[in-house]
């Protein structure tokens, strides 16, 4: 029964949290899709970690100028070297920084 009922509990939270998250990109006008992709990139990024000794290192997503304004409606971003400091499998480990950095190489194409 207790398990039940926190398995509730976690489920509206969860709930609650996509719900604000959806309010917070909607102000900017960010689409929603964004937070679907950033799920994706994070469950990749756990097994790119295990290549490397330092599995604990954080983990943050660097999409491209273009897949940020086909898909998140985020017009005028310039990537700098973004292309050519990502593996060709799409991310950039930085062992100094204890840093895995994800590209969007492994996404599927937008809604």
């Amino acid at each position: 029964m207790k398990r039940s009922l926190w398995a509730g509990v976690m489920a509206g939270q969860l709930a609650q949290t996509a719900a604000l998250e959806a309010a917070f990109a909607a102000e900017p006008g960010i689409a929603p899709v964004s937070y679907r992709d950033f799920r994706q990139v994070a469950a990749q990024a756990d097994g790119v970690r295990q290549r490397f000794p330092d599995q604990e290192a954080a983990v943050h997503w660097w999409p491209g100028a273009a897949r940020l304004q086909r898909c998140y409606g985020i017009a005028g971003v310039d990537e700098g070297p973004r292309a050519a400091r990502l593996a060709p499998d799409g991310y950039l480990y930085v062992p100094a920084l204890s840093t895995l950095v994800m590209g969007d190489q492994a996404l599927q194409a937008c809604p």
